[in-house]
């Protein structure tokens, strides 16, 4: 039988994006996360985000 485990070394956290997968996760669609991240408080903190 074929191994297939990856051994990747990532950082702390890691984007999953794609075709939907992670919806089922109940985290937003690869369309929805400029709003996530635009919205989230420490990027509106940042006096250039504001201007």
């Amino acid at each position: 039988m074929k191994d297939n485990n990856m051994n990747i070394q990532s950082s702390k956290h890691v984007l999953l994006t794609g075709a939907g997968f992670t919806k089922n996760f109940g985290t937003p669609l690869a369309s929805e996360m400029w709003a996530e991240i635009f919205n989230h408080k420490k990027i509106q903190a940042q006096p250039k985000i504001k201007e």
